[in-house]
């Protein structure tokens, strides 16, 4: 078994020491920092003697930053995490409580929002550490344990596994020789993120086991008031009704992970609820998915469960199903009896931020889709434009301040969208949707404050020019641009619709025959001008 001897190696670093973050070279303060482990001569004339006492040194200093990083309560642990941060080769890989496996990245994302969720470490004497044999002179194996109390009532033991590998630095033109990380196994408790090894969470006296969609079900009605718990939930969507199981503020922890800062923000019963609405509108499960949802315990007693329930679900529309799933993890903590009703309630919500994720820019790309489909699903359907606005009121906070124009001319609000549409001494009601078209765009260049465009087709049947004579059976196709201006709430991670422009209609010069009903797919809908 791992972990058969203890040592341990104090940095001295004051509170608030603050090192460059992700530093592009390994530079003079982690060297410093090593001290003794730094190699500084060729591989080839040093002796095994010379590199154990370098591979020790590493373990051991590593270790130590590892458990100094690992809770945002320990001092100096900005100092830490940079100097973990300092020694991670950029192509490293980590495998994380048996999920899929993170790049350098996404790793220190995990880092960041994993410290979050633990208390400062007291106990760290009973830190260990052991190097594991291997006879390459550039390679170094060993492992580092040490256990955290959570905050949210339990404790757990952290095992990291670290591979280094051998790595040649020049501060100042001498031949130095350091090792960095290549692959690290996170493994234990594993309380925040994979699979939960009850084994490493002492105050848990339960079996191992993962509970399926059906049981989650089951487990979230306990929380389900009962005149609730008949109603009927679409399986295409994630569950609902166990909100209803909210503690009110004074009895309620509730946060979500802030994907900008790695800090989870403290939201109350009302926020939460606001956030988990507009999460279930742009985040749902794939198409005829059937283990979407998994729940595992992670601490129960007579009073008390804390849960990890992890969504696996896609942002936007999935119209091929192709769309890459995404795990949420969402931990629940949930107390029985707290006000002497013999009833259990939700103390407790903890979202966490899938590791890596742009969500800025996941959303902005997912939101542009939404709303383009949201016209395009209503094309079969000889609906008008005045009808098919209507769903835009779920995509705006405040609809008083929302600014709409048409032709240059302003619109009092989306109900009366209908009674300004169209051109002057026409019949809006006859004027519908043909297609729409989303041009090209790169999710990276997202910003809080920004804008998308669809380019919609759309049809008439009036004798809107009178160098076109039909009688109604044939439709003239008018082509505009629709601007939508939109701003990053960054309490409800959601883009909200501030402004909206309609740019006048263009009659394209073309009539074609009236058909219906038109394709039923949004095969009409296109990417790219």
């Amino acid at each position: 078994m791992y972990l058969s001897c203890s040592e341990r190696v104090h940095i001295s670093a004051p509170e608030g020491v603050r090192i460059s973050s992700l530093q592009k070279k390994l530079g003079k303060t982690v060297l410093d920092a090593f001290q003794e482990s730094v190699l500084e001569k060729p591989l080839e004339s040093a002796s095994a003697e010379e590199v154990g006492k370098v591979k020790k040194n590493h373990a051991i200093q590593v270790s130590q930053w590892i458990i100094e990083q690992a809770s945002s309560e320990n001092p100096a642990w900005h100092a830490f995490g940079d100097m973990l941060m300092s020694v991670l080769d950029r192509n490293m890989s980590a495998d994380v409580c048996g999920a899929t496996p993170f790049t350098f990245y996404q790793f220190v994302d995990f880092l960041s929002m994993n410290r979050q969720k633990w208390k400062k470490n007291l106990e760290k004497d009973d830190a260990k550490y052991e190097v594991l044999p291997d006879t390459e002179k550039e390679k170094l194996r060993f492992v580092t344990s040490f256990v955290q109390e959570s905050k949210y009532g339990f404790t757990s033991q952290q095992i990291y596994e670290i591979n280094m590998s051998l790595k040649k630095v020049l501060p100042d033109k001498k031949s130095k020789f350091m090792y960095t990380i290549s692959w690290i196994s996170v493994k234990g408790g594993c309380s925040e993120h994979g699979t939960v090894d009850p084994q490493h969470i002492p105050s848990r006296e339960l079996e191992a086991e993962i509970w399926n969609p059906t049981i989650v079900l089951k487990f979230l009605m306990l929380f389900t008031p009962k005149p609730y718990r008949g109603y009927h939930q679409d399986a295409d969507k994630i569950p609902t009704l166990w909100l209803n199981g909210l503690e009110k503020d004074e009895h309620l922890t509730a946060s979500v992970c802030n994907p900008k800062t790695g800090i989870p923000r403290r939201y109350t019963e009302a926020e939460f609820r606001r956030w988990y609405e507009l999460f279930g509108r742009m985040w749902r499960p794939k198409r005829n998915s059937t283990e979407f949802a998994t729940v595992q315990k992670i601490h129960q007693s007579t009073l008390k469960i804390v849960a990890r329930v992890t969504y696996r679900l896609v942002l936007g529309l999935d119209w091929n199903g192709n769309a890459k799933e995404v795990d949420w993890n969402v931990k629940i903590i949930g107390e029985l009896n707290l006000h002497d009703n013999k009833k259990w309630t939700i103390s407790g919500i903890d979202v966490s931020c899938p590791p890596g994720i742009n969500l800025l820019g996941a959303s902005y790309e997912a939101y542009r889709n939404i709303t383009g489909f949201s016209f395009v699903s209503l094309i079969p359907v000889t609906k008008r434009v005045y009808q098919d606005l209507g769903f835009l009121k779920y995509l705006v906070k405040n609809e008083s301040q929302v600014e709409i124009s048409f032709c240059g001319n302003k619109i009092d609000g989306i109900n009366n969208i209908g009674k300004s549409f169209w051109a002057p001494g026409t019949n809006f009601t006859s004027t519908f949707i043909e297609s729409v078209a989303l041009p090209e765009l790169d999710n990276s260049l997202a910003k809080e404050d920004t804008n998308f465009t669809l380019y919609i087709g759309l049809g008439t049947y009036e004798k809107i020019s009178k160098q076109v004579d039909e009688q109604g059976d044939s439709i003239l196709l008018f082509e505009a641009k629709w601007h939508f201006y939109i701003q990053w709430d960054p309490i409800d991670l959601f883009y909200y619709i501030k402004r909206i422009v309609f740019e006048c209609p263009g009659w394209t010069g073309q009539v074609r025959e009236y058909e219906w009903p038109i394709e039923e797919t949004p095969s009409f809908l296109r990417i790219g001008k």
